[in-house]
């Protein structure tokens, strides 16, 4: 499989979602089409997050710039590559699940046709991020398509339930009434019956916040029943401790071999389960990395 659609116009995507850019090359276009960079630009914004609880929380500027392949507006006939910066980027968040293969993700697509070497931070190639190329790319074409007679609109038909007007496929004057509503719909959904766009945000945010709620339940039961081990753990350790104390000799190295080492080790997996849930800035501890390399 390959990152390449189309054959007579062809769109190629590059980049990840953590690295320096992402980007497409499109290939095949004439020369001597125009290029308007603000229909472009306002493509982009229609895709942009926004921190409004609708989508990511991360924001990026999302400019397009031109490699090759349009000179003073207009396309010179070769590839045209379209790059768009990485700029709000927290790799570190990701540091702990590298290895792990979450679901409603395509991080198993990933592994399996990466076989391990695929770039993890922010699910990668995978990552909804690199739709931004597409749409750039998308723009180029639609606004060439826009010269030639040629609109395409689409809606939300339905979400979380909650359902659009249709399309009046049987009626050409209604249907046609419908495209110029959303053609001239500069923000906000793209839907034929305004009343149902807040029910609709509201269902969003509704999802995330019980999604958040949910998480965070997570994290604290984990964290209550991780002390819990350890405290169990602590207490399980000065007992054999003691009882390694209470002998000499032989009979002290064996409880210390067999019992003590054990219970330390159990602590210690108890306290690294801790550290990987509990961030850096309350962790109250040297961590291991500290105690090897720093102290």
């Amino acid at each position: 499989m390959k990152n390449t659609f189309g054959s007579d116009l062809s769109l190629t995507i590059f980049g990840e979602s953590h690295g320096r850019a992402i980007g497409s090359v499109l290939d095949g276009m004439a020369a001597g089409v125009p290029v308007d960079e603000s229909f472009l630009a306002a493509c982009m914004d229609k895709r942009r997050a926004r921190g409004d609880g609708l989508s990511t929380t991360r924001v990026e500027g999302d400019a397009v710039q031109f490699l090759s392949g349009v000179v003073n507006g207009r396309t010179t006939g070769t590839a045209i590559a379209l790059m768009i910066e990485n700029q709000n980027t927290r790799s570190g968040d990701y540091a702990k699940t590298a290895d792990l293969l979450r679901p409603g993700h395509a991080d198993y697509t990933a592994y399996a046709k990466y076989h391990g070497y695929q770039d993890a931070r922010g699910g990668g190639h995978f990552s909804g991020r690199v739709t931004a190329a597409l749409v750039a790319g998308g723009a180029l074409v639609l606004g060439a398509l826009n010269r030639a007679g040629i609109e395409i609109v689409t809606h939300i038909g339905r979400c979380a339930g909650i359902s659009d007007a249709p399309f009046a496929l049987d009626d050409p004057a209604a249907l046609a009434a419908q495209a110029e509503t959303l053609l001239n719909k500069s923000e906000g959904f793209a839907l034929l019956d305004g009343s149902v766009e807040e029910p609709m945000k509201a269902a969003i945010r509704a999802a995330g916040a019980e999604a958040a709620m949910q998480c965070e339940q997570n994290t604290l039961n984990k964290l209550c029943n991780g002390i819990t081990t350890i405290n169990d753990s602590i207490k399980a350790l000065d007992a054999v401790h003691q009882k390694a104390e209470a002998l000499d000799g032989q009979e002290q190295a064996n409880v210390y071999a067999h019992e003590v080492v054990p219970a330390m080790d159990t602590l210690r997996a108890a306290v690294d389960a801790m550290e990987e849930i509990v961030a850096a800035d309350y962790w109250p501890v040297p961590t291991y990395d500290d105690i090897l390399f720093y102290v």
